[in-house]
């Protein structure tokens, strides 16, 4: 029984329903069988108290989840609505000078009406989590999340209350810590190992009540909370003192990946918050949200012609979980034929099909990179390591510690090295198999690590300039390596409380022993500059891969998009194997979302087969079963189980997009009209658009295409709409008040002030003759 929920909390629920649960232990393979039932479950229950607790679903049926998640439902719950339910903090200050004094001068922007809606839309979030206690920062990336947090902390009356910076990765918490100046920034693992609510042994983290808590802080800011699981977010609030802590700030994408672990709280906070918009749909309260994105610079598709936002953004947002922008379509169109800017796509069919082209856009990329370093002319062998680090020197390249270089302007950065080991990146959703993230790793070592393994393996001995291959992946000079383990380790040149959490990136530097060489022997250890704490590396040694532990490192020219969440990359190549069981929509939109400036769709079968995984019932999120705020209500869908309160369902039973689709949906089922929702609209030159919805009326013998527009006050976004109209009338279809075209009516509906049914209603009306 207990077995049972720990396994579903494995899978991401922290509560079960008696009939999933009786049925689950029913199908365990016991001997000699036993009748298992919900009368067994009530007979065993005084002892099964100690571990579970009973819930209720939201029809009013018993469910169980373990003690643990009882007690983390409380605790998140309780700190969220009381905060809430708290007083503001006062205070006026100019929001939006606080703005631009963290971005660049605003005459410099490529689309300044657009600048200026970015600009204001952060300065009223920053002033919602100023004077909130309790609040959300949510946005994808580039959506300027940072700076925003960095004007916060620039005002005294906060900083001078102390500010604490946490995140589930080693990465983020640098990334935090390099902007926020004095602030003190840490992992939850650090932070909570010193509280006692974090075991290093076994990865646990726990609420113990204990009195040690933390005390010297106003104000908490969490990163990254789409990864948190419930457990971690409930030993995070348990070790803040309630009585210190005046503001607290939980930032993410909840659009990413769930936790992998159980619950998904950060999703569950933000719908909580979003239920208190009602019917006026106002802000709620402790609510920020950031969506223009203004990170990747906007490009011009051709000369003369206005800036458009970079394909690879757009597709991205298809997996968002919201109504796809009206330059979607359009996007898949270039995307199809190559002329997308952002993202290319290329098709593969088996796995040495797969390797020859990976190979081949590896190659491009690799030495692309190493030209802009100053480097031409060189092998392949020679630019892909160049292209992670490395420098030539004699034909020979080597691998040190990142160097501080200035651009023209003067500015310093660190170039080489760790620095660049970010540079690119492979991404998978599996790691098992050739396609998968294991297979790629050898593949690729052996492709181009050839002089590495020569000086690791050398046929004479003492010859030997490197230290042996280390670890089960044989893990060389200049490699690529993640760091897998959350410990305390020497750095050097040392540095006070180091420590390597996982999920770092970094590239081996060393040892490598030259004619100099000050030591005796054959070099021993392997030595890894990270590209979050540049300047000092980290020592492993074989000791460090014994056969009964955890290999503290890993190859990484490949990784899961699991382990890149959060993290982010000059260039990606995600490859998206068919059939696999793990794709779903967050998972598509995390991989989508990890580059600056190109992402190379490497994809097996149809792209458009793609299509298909945006949709509700591919929500890994939606599939979970939480109670954090409310019990759960799962509706079966296609034989999938989902959250009702995560998905928006029609009356005749389809998933849409939206609750504007919704009510569009419902009243055309209401007037008896039969649509199709998305349907292809394939045109003569071979370009395919998605219509929200067609309807094809046979009595009349009209078409009716119904679209609907939800940000039509975003510069950007109404441009592609109107290059989406121009390409419908081009194709013979006219908006409902400029007649009727050949192929068809478009009619449109928008949110600028609210959907209005009854208009909606009278044009069907009048355009179908009912």
């Amino acid at each position: 029984m207990i077995s049972t929920l720990d396994r579903a909390a494995a899978e991401g629920h922290t509560l079960l329903p008696q009939s999933w649960l009786v049925q689950r232990v029913r199908d365990l393979e016991v001997s000699p069988q036993c009748a298992i039932g919900a009368d067994w479950i009530e007979a065993f229950g005084t002892f099964l108290k100690a571990r579970i607790a009973v819930a209720l679903m939201a029809d009013g049926t018993p469910a169980w989840q373990l003690q643990q998640y009882a007690k983390s439902r409380d605790l998140i719950s309780a700190r969220v609505k009381r905060r809430l339910a708290g007083k503001r903090h006062p205070g006026e200050h100019d929001w939006r000078a606080l703005i631009d004094q963290q971005l660049p001068p605003f005459a410099a922007a490529s689309d300044s009406e657009t600048e200026e809606l970015a600009r204001v839309e952060k300065a009223k979030a920053l002033e919602e989590i100023f004077r909130s206690r309790f609040s959300v920062l949510i946005g994808p990336a580039g959506t300027g999340k940072t700076s925003l947090l960095t004007a916060l902390l620039s005002l005294p009356s906060v900083a001078t209350g102390g500010v604490l910076l946490l995140a589930p990765t080693g990465k983020a918490r640098v990334q935090m810590q390099r902007r926020a100046g004095n602030a003190q920034a840490y992992t939850l693992a650090q932070f909570l190992l010193a509280l006692g609510r974090y075991d290093p042994l076994t990865g646990a983290y726990r609420v113990t009540d204990d009195a040690n808590r933390e005390r010297g802080f106003k104000t908490v800011v969490i990163d990254e909370c789409s990864m948190l699981t419930e457990d971690q977010l409930a030993a995070t609030l348990d070790s803040i003192e309630t009585t210190a802590v005046e503001r607290l700030i939980l930032v993410g994408d909840p659009r990413q990946l769930p936790p992998i672990g159980a619950g998904r709280p950060f999703v569950d906070i933000v719908r909580y918050l979003n239920d208190d918009r009602g019917t006026a749909n106002r802000q709620p309260a402790g609510y920020a949200e950031l969506k223009m994105v203004r990170r990747q610079t906007e490009q011009s598709v051709a000369a003369g012609q206005p800036p458009a936002a970079r394909d690879d953004i757009i597709l991205s947002r298809w997996f968002g979980g919201e109504a796809p922008d009206p330059g979607a379509d359009e996007a898949w169109d270039r995307l199809a034929i190559g002329k997308a800017i952002g993202i290319r796509a290329v098709r593969w069919e088996g796995d040495a099909d797969l390797q020859t082209k990976l190979l081949a856009e590896v190659k491009a990329a690799t030495r692309s990179i190493s030209r802009k370093k100053g480097f031409d002319d060189e092998g392949d062998d020679t630019t892909f390591e160049i292209s992670l680090g490395g420098r030539p020197f004699k034909e020979v390249v080597y691998f040190n510690l990142s160097r501080l270089e200035k651009d023209a302007e003067g500015a310093e950065s660190r170039s080489g090295g760790g620095a660049d080991a970010e540079t690119w990146q492979i991404l998978s959703p599996v790691r098992a198999g050739e396609t998968g993230v294991d297979g790629l790793n050898r593949w690729l070592q052996k492709s181009f690590r050839h002089q590495a393994r020569v000086w690791a393996t050398p046929n004479s001995f003492g010859s030997r300039k490197v230290f042996k291959p280390l670890g089960p992946q044989g893990i060389l000079y200049g490699d690529k390596v993640i760091n897998l383990i959350n410990k305390k380790r020497s750095c050097y040149p040392k540095v006070a409380d180091s420590y390597l959490a996982n999920g770092e990136i970094g590239l081996v530097v060393g040892q490598y022993k030259g004619a100099k060489a000050s030591y005796k022997g054959n070099p021993w250890e392997a030595q890894v500059e990270f590209s979050s704490q540049l300047g000092c590396h980290f020592g492993f040694q074989a000791r460090d891969f014994g056969q009964d532990g955890e290999a503290p490192l890993e190859l990484a020219y490949a990784l899961t998009i699991h382990k890149a969440q959060g993290s982010e990359f000059g260039m990606t190549f995600v490859v998206i194997p068919s059939p696999c069981r793990l794709l779903s929509r967050e998972l598509l939109y995390t991989a989508l979302t990890r580059q600056r400036e190109q992402v190379v769709l490497l994809h097996q079968g149809d792209l458009r087969a793609l299509l298909k995984l945006s949709l509700a019932e591919h929500s890994e999120a939606a599939r979970r079963l939480t109670n954090l705020f409310a019990d759960p209500k799962p509706v079966e869908h296609v034989g999938t189980f989902l959250e009702d309160g995560l998905i928006h369902r029609t009356t005749r039973g389809e998933l849409v997009r939206s609750k504007s689709e919704v009510i569009i949906a419902n009243l055309l089922h209401a007037l008896g009209i039969n649509y199709a929702y998305e349907q292809p609209l394939h045109a003569q030159d071979g370009s395919v658009r998605y219509p929200d919805f067609t309807i094809e009326d046979a009595e009349t013998g009209r078409r009716v295409f119904l679209e609907h527009l939800g940000m039509m006050s975003e510069p950007a976004y109404r441009r592609r709409w109107l290059a989406k109209l121009d390409w419908y009338r081009s194709q013979g279809v006219l908006p409902e008040d400029e007649g009727e075209g050949d192929l068809g009516i478009l009619l449109t509906t928008s949110e600028e002030n609210g959907i209005d049914s009854l208009v909606i209603e009278e044009k069907l009306r009048m355009i179908l003759a009912i």
